[in-house]
């Protein structure tokens, strides 16, 4: 009975060398890019609802991670929605916050105004190490102050 259960002992054993060194010499086997992808959307909408949440005047600087496969990862922040695009599919995700890439100058705003200037603004595309600067501000909008969030790339 001892030589049976040290065998089984032992194959046990070979089988849990085996998987950690197949885990160790291809670790992509086990990570999925567009779960990986999905989180980092998912986190980008959490800080930026975060902000917002706050109820006050601040930034927050986020980096655009790399993919723990290695992988690069690039961001695009279009009319209020955050987009990857990997191997021809693409994962989107929109904070309840609306995020606008324009920048405020200061002057008084109503709706078509905040309309024609996110219509009006380009795309805001960061690549893994690329920085987003969020920045949330009270601006005068028909007559009132209201909160706005306003992503834009880190200046240096």
């Amino acid at each position: 009975m001892d030589f049976f259960v040290s065998k089984v002992a032992l194959s046990i054993c070979a089988l849990l060398v085996v998987t950690i060194l197949s885990g160790v010499t291809d670790r992509d086997r086990f990570m999925d890019d567009g779960r990986e992808i999905e989180t980092v959307l998912q986190d980008f909408c959490d800080v930026a609802d975060r902000a917002f949440g706050e109820r006050s005047e601040g930034t927050v600087l986020w980096t655009v991670p790399v993919l723990p496969t290695g992988n690069e990862l690039e961001l695009t922040l279009d009319r209020g929605v955050v987009l990857s695009q990997w191997e021809g599919r693409s994962i989107a995700r929109q904070p309840q916050c609306y995020l606008h890439t324009w920048r405020w100058d200061g002057s008084a705003l109503n709706e078509s105004t905040v309309g024609d200037l996110d219509k009006g603004s380009g795309r805001l595309t960061a690549s893994s190490g690329e920085r987003i600067l969020l920045t949330t501000a009270y601006v005068l909008f028909e007559n009132d102050h209201r909160l706005l969030v306003f992503a834009s790339p880190e200046l240096h």
